[in-house]
């Protein structure tokens, strides 16, 4: 059993016995966590958990590697909000976050890249300090010199229009002190060398030269990703080194997109967005999981904003396709806490066995084992020539087994899940309103 140390540079076994990595023809199951993930005593339990209670009855268990990286909780919080404006995932008009400490403003954050620049400029940071909202950061992404300077020349030039004397101070300190360069900050030198130590290796041979399709994408399917929280956002940039990488080196898009399709990630509570990308993400979220911030995925913040302000609604467990963010959701996943309110578990208990689990949790427990198990004996099944592909979803849920039940509650789940998007998109209509740039869940779901 292996876990990375917190300089994010080797691997331990359980012993502590210092090796390399795993080897990329090795099979894998890679657990990334989230705040704590950095304690090597912490990052030992959690690997413990995936092999006594995950995989505790496969004949081989295979390498269970856990990165700990530096967590930081505000770099956290402003890394996951950019990724977020990334992806245009934000349905709802998002205030600003409340730090709970001082109960100060946070800034309200923009991401910034040579195709989105004007329409940023134009639709956002000059709507927010025409109203007074000063308190912005940019963060531009790409080229940082020439955006950097792009940003100064549109702010100076706005400042300029301005006849109130204090108004065009402040705009002319925002252009001085809050443009920063994205990938200078945020986790970027540990995600740089997760990417190194997992998935490169798997892409590219001893001189870093580009595999056959068929290798890379066997290679990549023999390795098996859990994250929680955080960890999920780390997966996902991940997916965007690998994305960039394969392109460098000179894969077509097809090519890129086999390759990416036999990545398979469990991603419990995630605190990212929730894309449709080329790998198969599958995600395992519930209603009163409140540690999850509104900003990190529109679902989160329909269920904790406005589902939540029900006092009698009943959520049943659902399932939402692919454009939807491939999640599924219960309302709550342990029983309350002896004072009633909502349990600390219900975002950072991990096992898949507790005596407090409900019943809506015990099927997220039993759905996400078996994607789990599923993936990992296709790994194993990786032994000849050719790639054996990874499972669609509906068959990874049954790990093996023809499950009648497993089949009836999926069925139930998809159905619950359109009546959701239903009621989100009309509760996104009517706070959005006109915004045509704002992407709306989709009102179709269909399994993968």
């Amino acid at each position: 059993m292996l876990i990375f140390n917190n300089n994010g540079d080797s691997l331990y076994t359980r012993s502590h016995t210092k090796v390399d990595s795993v080897p990329p023809d090795q099979v894998c199951v890679v657990y990334l966590g989230g705040e704590g993930i950095n304690e090597v005593d912490s990052a030992t339990k959690l690997t413990d958990i995936i092999a006594n209670e995950v995989i505790l009855d496969m004949p081989d268990i295979p390498n269970i590697a856990n990165y700990a990286y530096v967590y930081n909780g505000i770099s956290q919080r402003i890394s996951r909000n950019l990724q977020f404006e990334k992806n245009q995932g934000d349905i709802f008009i998002r205030p600003n976050d409340v730090d709970v400490e001082t109960k100060k403003i946070q800034p309200h954050d923009f991401y910034i890249t040579k195709t989105n620049i004007n329409r940023i400029f134009k639709t956002k940071i000059i709507p927010s300090i025409e109203s007074g909202e000063f308190n912005i950061r940019m963060f531009v992404d790409g080229d940082a010199s020439i955006l950097t300077d792009n940003l100064r020349k549109k702010l100076n030039d706005f400042a300029k229009t301005k006849t109130d004397a204090d108004v065009a101070k402040k705009i002319k300190t925002i252009t001085s002190k809050n443009i920063f360069a994205y990938e200078k900050m945020f986790l970027h030198d540990e995600i740089n060398a997760l990417f190194e130590q997992t998935l490169l290796p798997r892409i590219t041979d001893k001189n870093g030269k580009k595999l056959s399709v068929n290798t890379a994408a066997k290679n990549i399917r023999k390795m098996n990703f859990i994250a929680h929280c955080h960890g999920a956002y780390m997966v996902l940039r991940l997916y965007e080194k690998m994305t960039d990488k394969l392109t460098e080196l000179g894969y077509s898009k097809t090519d890129i997109k086999q390759i990416q399709s036999q990545m398979l990630v469990v991603a419990l509570n995630p605190a990212c967005p929730l894309v449709k990308t080329n790998a198969t993400i599958i995600n395992f979220t519930s209603a009163y999981d409140t540690i999850v911030p509104r900003s990190q995925n529109w679902l989160n913040d329909f269920l904790n904003k406005y589902m939540s302000s029900k006092q009698d609604w009943k959520l049943q467990p659902g399932f939402l396709a692919e454009k939807n963010g491939n999640v599924f959701y219960v309302k709550q996943r342990f029983e309350l806490a002896p004072d009633g309110n909502i349990s600390y578990n219900e975002h950072n208990n991990m096992h898949y066995y507790h005596e407090s689990l409900t019943s809506h949790g015990r099927i997220m427990v039993q759905l996400s084992r078996n994607i789990i198990m599923s993936g990992i004996r296709n790994s194993c099944a990786q032994t000849g020539g050719k790639l054996v592909p990874l499972p669609e979803l509906n068959k990874l849920i049954l790990d093996g087994k023809n499950d009648a039940e497993i089949k009836k509650l999926f069925t139930q789940m998809k159905q619950n899940g359109a009546k959701l998007i239903s009621a989100a998109y009309k509760h996104a209509t009517a706070v959005v309103g006109t915004r045509t740039k704002t992407k709306m869940p989709q009102t179709k779901t269909q399994s993968r």
